[in-house]
């Protein structure tokens, strides 16, 4: 289940131990920011990883009518990008995950980064993935927001990682004017140095570890 009880506040309690991670056009200079700003936070659970966006936008738009669908060419959309294997170098499998303002959600697991960006691996192959995501979405006066927890069993594992390890995540956005698909606003939350989303080795680094638990 999801969090927050208050989604939609920029800074819901929920993630208030958590930092939060800046959109940014960094590939435009090291302090560029999207005209319409925003941030996102993640934390771990022992349900999964969890994800929270907040968009500014004067007006969200998409014409996405349901899932697996391509969401970034059809509007405004949410990216969240997860590399597990990032302790093993920035080869393997990452999962991209997207939501759109209006709740519909594309689950996309890419075996290999390079393979994928030459072509080799197909679009249709990646979205046969199920992450068997919960999530929300809200939209309110210029803004939108999103919630979405990724269980451990997305990423092959009944239960978060044993041992402490370093995750790269992104949360990426395309920001696109109502009716205008030819210049959509992007941001990431990744020190992203050339206009790529799949820059893995420049992801934010969160750790990932065992989950504390009351004793009985």
């Amino acid at each position: 289940m999801p969090l927050s009880h208050d989604i939609g506040s920029p800074h819901p309690v929920a993630y208030k131990d958590c930092e939060p991670m800046k959109l940014m056009q960094r590939w435009e200079g090291a302090s560029v920011g999207p005209t319409e700003g925003g941030h996102a936070y993640v934390k771990q659970t022992e349900a999964g990883l969890v994800f929270y966006s907040y968009f500014c936008e004067s007006e969200p738009f998409t014409t996405a009518t349901g899932d697996q669908q391509e969401l970034y060419l059809k509007g405004s959309v949410a990216e969240f990008f997860i590399h597990h294997t990032r302790g093993n170098g920035f080869g393997g499998e990452y999962w991209e995950i997207h939501l759109s303002p209006n709740g519909h959600i594309t689950d996309i697991k890419i075996p290999n980064r390079d393979d994928f960006m030459k072509g080799d691996i197909k679009w249709s192959d990646c979205v046969k993935f199920s992450s068997n995501s919960t999530f929300r979405v809200k939209q309110g006066d210029g803004f939108w927001a999103s919630e979405i927890v990724v269980p451990w069993s997305a990423f092959g594992l009944s239960e978060g990682p044993v041992k402490e390890q370093e995750w790269g995540v992104s949360v990426s956005r395309y920001n696109y004017p109502p009716g205008d698909f030819d210049n959509p606003e992007l941001s990431s939350t990744a020190a992203l140095t050339k206009l790529s989303y799949h820059r893995i080795e420049e992801f934010n680094i969160v750790s990932v570890g065992p989950i504390s638990r009351p004793k009985l």
